[in-house]
């Protein structure tokens, strides 16, 4: 089987206008949220722009430019490798580091293409604390904080197609195989690309 090189379809400057407005979105938020580190703040807000905002719509095989996304003004959609190709795109432009993992289920019947995204802060406790903090503020349940190592590092899932928030694994039990609350590995990874 071949697989894209999904890291040739980051793009950072369709992303400018958007991040902008989430920059300004989150400054004027800036002292509800003291206690919240932005870096974790702007992960999560991300993430959430993204899965708030994009339907899920099968494609075809590849990624698709940000452009062929959209069906009428503000309205995009597009399948796991567009949304993650997009959100891999969007941590990058600001400046966050990103991982795009293929995977296949236990059968190997189903394939899928996510998001890992680093923990910004020096404290894993500290980055999880204040998730589920800045979750609980916008009233979604608590964060089970399902995480992986890479390259000698902690990512968390960031899911646009099935985790609601940064490290929900709940909906991706057939991909993993460990403690949804904790440490996992994918069942059958097929490819991991740093973006």
């Amino acid at each position: 089987m071949s697989i894209p090189d999904y890291a040739e379809h980051i793009d950072t400057d369709f992303w400018k206008p958007i991040w902008d407005g989430v920059v300004e979105t989150l400054d004027m938020l800036d002292t509800q949220y003291q206690s919240i580190n932005r870096s974790v703040i702007e992960i999560a807000v991300l993430h959430l722009h993204m899965t708030n905002n994009i339907l899920y719509s099968k494609t075809g095989r590849g990624p698709v430019d940000m452009d062929s996304m959209y069906n009428e003004p503000y309205v995009f959609s597009g399948d796991c490798e567009d949304q993650s190709v997009q959100l891999a795109s969007a941590y990058k432009h600001a400046g966050y580091r990103c991982l795009l993992v293929a995977i296949l289920d236990a059968n190997d019947s189903n394939g899928h293409l996510l998001v890992l995204v680093e923990n910004p802060l020096n404290s894993q406790a500290e980055f999880e604390r204040q998730l589920r903090q800045f979750y609980m503020s916008i009233h979604t349940p608590a964060v089970p904080t399902g995480k992986t190592k890479y390259f000698g590092e902690e990512w968390y899932i960031a899911d646009p197609v099935n985790s609601m928030f940064i490290g929900d694994v709940t909906s991706s039990g057939m991909y993993i195989d460990g403690d949804p609350s904790g440490y996992f590995e994918f069942v059958n990874e097929l490819q991991v690309e740093k973006v």
